[in-house]
């Protein structure tokens, strides 16, 4: 069945967009809140205006037509885990599990299993991690949020 895919993703985005907006920390610095608060403000944007091309000039498509349901249904899961977890875990603990486990669960019947590829997939995420944490820390000045691990 064909749904107003504009609006959908438009009405998600825009609450995703309130749901980030609501949850800032308030007690950065200037500095250190204009990443988030622009891209918090740029998904509010795109969402509102996906939502009057719904409106104007709607796309009808088929939503989930092509692709395992169930995996994307997974993955969503797992995203939203991640995200959970930055406060308990903490960002870089609850990053490394989500960053295994999503390639771990991706890649199946992708990869083969041997040394070789563990170990390539174990440095491509640590390298992906260590950018991760040099990119928010030392360039934006967006300090991570410190959980139970680290």
């Amino acid at each position: 069945r064909r749904r107003n895919s504009d609006l959908i993703g438009g009405t998600l985005g825009l609450a995703l967009a309130i749901a980030f907006w609501l949850a800032r920390e308030t007690n950065w610095s200037f500095w250190s809140a204009v990443f988030p608060n622009v891209m918090i403000v740029v998904i509010a944007v795109l969402s509102v205006l996906l939502l009057v091309k719904g409106f104007v000039a709607p796309a009808m498509l088929p939503l989930f037509a092509e692709g395992d349901r169930g995996r994307m249904a997974l993955t969503a899961l797992l995203l939203l885990a991640w995200g959970f977890a930055f406060s308990w875990l903490g960002a870089l603990a609850s990053s490394t599990i989500a960053f295994v486990a999503l390639t771990v669960y991706l890649g199946r019947g992708h990869i083969t299993p041997s040394p070789r590829s563990v170990l390539t997939l174990s440095v491509a995420i640590a390298v992906e991690l260590i950018a991760f944490y040099l990119v928010f820390t030392r360039v934006l000045y967006v300090p991570l949020p410190r959980g139970m691990l680290f």
